[in-house]
C-alpha cells in the first residue's frame, strides 16, 4: 500500500503521524496532569492544607482524600513493628485505635492500614506523618494540640502493652520504647505535650 503512494505523500504521511503521536502524547500527559492536580486540590480541602510540599508528599505516597486518615495510625503502626513483628495483640489495639481515629471499618483508609500490618512500612512514612503532624499543627487551638497529642500517645503505649511482655515484664520493649520516644518528640515539636502525657 505505501509503495503506491509518491515520495511527497509518504513523507507527509510520516509527519502527521509523528505530530498525531506527539498530540496524544501531550494530550494523556495534560489529562494525567490535570488528574493530579485534581487529587491535590481535593486533598488539600479534606486536610485543611495548603502546603505544597505536604500535599505532594502525601500523594507521591498513594494519599487520596478516601484514604489519607491511615496518617493518623502511622504511630501505632510503627510501634506494632518496633520488634520486627506484629502480634494478635497489637492488631487487635490497633483496631480499635481506628475506630477511635474515625477510620471506618471497609474503607479505604482501612484497607491501607491492612496492608501496613502485612508488610511494614518503609520508614518515610513515619517521617511523612512527622510532616503532616508539624504542619496540620498550626491549623489548631492549642487544646486541640494536646488532645490529640495525648489521644496518638495513648493509643501508640496501648499497641505497645499489647505485646504483653512475660507475665506482664517488660510489656513495652526497649525497641518499642524508642519509637514511643520519637513520636513523642514529634509531637513535642508541634506543640507543648510534656505537661499532659506521662
Amino acid at each position: 500500500m505505501f509503495s503506491q503512494l509518491s515520495r511527497p505523500t509518504w513523507h507527509q504521511a510520516l509527519g502527521e503521524y509523528f505530530f498525531y503521536r506527539m498530540d496524544q502524547q501531550l494530550s494523556s500527559a495534560l489529562k494525567t496532569q490535570q488528574q493530579l492536580d485534581a487529587q491535590r486540590e481535593t486533598l488539600a480541602n479534606a486536610i485543611g492544607s495548603n502546603d505544597r510540599e505536604l500535599i505532594d508528599n502525601l500523594v507521591n505516597a498513594g494519599f487520596e482524600e478516601s484514604n489519607f486518615e491511615a496518617i493518623q495510625l502511622l504511630p501505632c503502626v510503627a510501634v506494632a513493628w518496633a520488634d520486627g513483628f506484629v502480634l494478635p495483640g497489637e492488631v487487635e489495639a490497633l483496631r480499635q485505635a481506628s475506630e477511635v481515629f474515625g477510620i471506618a471499618a471497609g474503607s479505604a483508609a482501612e484497607a491501607v492500614c491492612r496492608s501496613w500490618l502485612a508488610q511494614r512500612p518503609d520508614d518515610s512514612l513515619f517521617q511523612l506523618w512527622a510532616q503532616y503532624i508539624r504542619s496540620t499543627s498550626v491549623l489548631q487551638t492549642p487544646f486541640l494540640r494536646r488532645a490529640m497529642a495525648r489521644e496518638i500517645i495513648e493509643h501508640a503505649e496501648l499497641v505497645a502493652k499489647a505485646a504483653g511482655g512475660f507475665f506482664g515484664i517488660a510489656a513495652i520493649s526497649q525497641e518499642e520504647r524508642q519509637v514511643l520516644s520519637h513520636v513523642r518528640t514529634v509531637l513535642a515539636d508541634s506543640t507543648d505535650v510534656s505537661r499532659f502525657v506521662a
